[in-house]
């Protein structure tokens, strides 16, 4: 059976600098212009096609941060991810899910380093990939988690996605649908990444994937088993 992993940044870890977040934005940058409807801060990374120029400041590697393969930027969620041009070429190389990337600079100690925003935009394979007959959610406050949890199954999609909308759209909303348990349909799926938009955001890869990373020295990345995964995700259990 195939395997795929969910793949997070590193950080903190000893080979970022310890340090939670790697790079940073200034608003003090008098030529950048964040008002600006092609700003990416007003750019919806989100289930479709950026046919726009996106314009972005100069980042700033932060005090005590190292550079590396994956990087943690804050301001950015876990739709994207930022990305050394060696990265991009080895993920080019396999058959990965539909995406875009946008050449980003970010500022040293050494000099200015070209780096990429990474965004995959066909982010709506749930429906497809996920086995729903196996896959285990979990109803929780918005922060924290039920001393009891109240466990939930969906038929598909369409009936999980019906209820999440139900509850984002609720005034002062306190609670939220995550996974408890994700299985998916490994053996239909044929992409080595692709990434989901609204279950469980972020970005999962193929075990031949993996260990391409791996063989060629991709800093700065960590790895979770797929199968079982529970989210949220905050401190992981990494491979």
């Amino acid at each position: 059976m195939s395997k795929f992993f969910k793949i997070y940044e590193a950080t903190p870890s000893k080979e970022t600098g310890n340090v939670s977040t790697q790079v940073g934005i200034s608003n003090k940058q008098d030529d950048y212009n964040y008002t600006s409807p092609n700003s990416y801060r007003n750019t919806s990374f989100f289930l479709k096609k950026i046919e726009h120029d996106v314009e972005f400041p100069i980042f700033t590697l932060l005090k005590g941060a190292k550079l590396t393969d994956l990087m943690c930027c804050e301001g950015t969620n876990s739709d994207i991810l930022i990305i050394s041009q060696k990265f991009l070429f080895l993920l080019k190389s396999f058959n990965i899910d539909d995406y875009q990337s946008f050449n980003i600079k970010i500022r040293t100690l050494n000099g200015i380093q070209d780096y990429y925003f990474f965004y995959m935009y066909a982010q709506d394979k749930e429906s497809e990939y996920i086995n729903w007959n196996d896959t285990v959610f979990r109803l929780k406050p918005y922060l924290g988690e039920y001393e009891n949890e109240h466990l939930l199954k969906f038929e598909n999609y369409e009936s999980f996605y019906d209820e999440d909308m139900k509850l984002f759209n609720t005034p002062k909303q306190s609670k939220v649908i995550k996974v408890s348990k994700l299985k998916l349909k490994t053996e239909i799926i044929n992409k080595d990444m692709f990434s989901f938009g609204v279950l469980s955001s972020g970005f999962f890869i193929s075990e031949k994937l993996r260990r391409e990373i791996e063989k060629q020295g991709i800093t700065g990345i960590r790895f979770r088993d797929a199968d079982g995964l529970r989210e949220p995700s905050y401190s992981p259990e990494m491979d």
